[in-house]
């Protein structure tokens, strides 16, 4: 993964209902931005608080946000095709609320350990890739 860290202030527009309710808030604050860009993908920029570049290396920045990214992708992969994009459950008492929860998450793990196992037998080590 290619990173380039540059360190810049950051202005924000003037709201004045949020000023109001805090007036502490800052004007302008200082941002890092991370620049950097996965094999196979277009490049990106993460902006980041945390300015310390040799507490806070920009590796140590960008990897969790790749992962994060795949949760987001698992979310959305189960609320488009688990729940056909409906995105309520049947369920009203907590007990039947829990027990379609789990269902759904015991449902999309054996999937995604199927696609596995899968990927594994093919040698093909990105199970992501697989539909």
């Amino acid at each position: 993964m290619a990173l380039r860290a540059l360190l810049r202030e950051v202005g924000t527009r003037e709201r004045p209902p949020a000023r109001a309710a805090n007036p502490s808030l800052p004007r302008r604050w200082e941002a890092r931005a991370v620049r950097c860009q996965r094999r196979g993908f277009p490049p990106q920029v993460l902006l980041t608080s945390l300015v310390d570049a040799e507490g806070y290396p920009a590796a140590e920045i960008a990897a969790p946000y790749h992962e994060r990214w795949e949760i987001e992708l698992g979310y959305d992969e189960v609320k488009a095709e688990m729940l056909d994009r409906q995105e309520a459950i049947r369920s009203s008492r907590p007990a039947g609320i829990a027990q379609e929860l789990w269902g759904i998450a015991l449902a999309y793990n054996l999937v995604r350990l199927e696609m596995v196992r899968m990927q594994r037998r093919r040698g093909l080590l990105r199970p992501r890739s697989a539909s």
